[in-house]
């Protein structure tokens, strides 16, 4: 198959840096960002984690205090990673529809609609009032950064009973 517009131009540029790169005789090495010539494995996990900083809010699913199960929705949850029907459709799994079955609409079952937009969710979210009280997460559209130190995350999980 021909190459994108990018990959070509990404083609091009190494291309480039190919052809200016003078040949010598010299055996290569190995080099790392931290100066010395000896490998380390917790060196390079720094440096590897220094790049990739995880938003705030992922680190306080982990360090709160809640099931370890309800963690891990989350977390699912966040990553796009709960087995709605959109997911099932990315993944090829062949259903008869994609649509909603908790409301009967003709929107399809995404992560947003399942745990946000669904009239269905709507209610499970005026139930989780009783959890936590009238916060900013039940109030306006539920959202991490408006919870209370861990209130939040016990919210979805015990709404929908996992």
């Amino acid at each position: 198959t021909p190459l994108s517009i990018q990959a070509y131009e990404l083609f091009q540029q190494l291309s480039k840096i190919v052809q200016n790169t003078a040949l010598t005789n010299a055996h290569d090495k190995w080099c790392y960002p931290w100066q010395n010539p000896e490998y380390s494995s917790i060196k390079m996990y720094h440096q590897l984690q220094e790049q990739e900083k995880a938003p705030p809010s992922f680190a306080k699913i982990w360090k709160c205090t809640a099931m370890l199960r309800y963690k891990i929705f989350i977390w699912l949850l966040l990553h796009d990673r709960v087995n709605v029907r959109n997911l099932l459709h990315r993944k090829k799994i062949i259903l008869p529809n994609y649509k909603c079955e908790l409301c009967n609409c003709s929107t399809e079952e995404t992560t947003l609609h399942v745990f946000w937009d669904c009239p269905f969710a709507l209610s499970c979210w005026d139930s989780g009032r009783s959890i936590c009280g009238d916060s900013a997460i039940l109030k306006n559209h539920p959202s991490i950064g408006g919870a209370q130190e861990g209130d939040w995350i016990h919210l979805p999980a015990a709404a929908w009973g996992c």
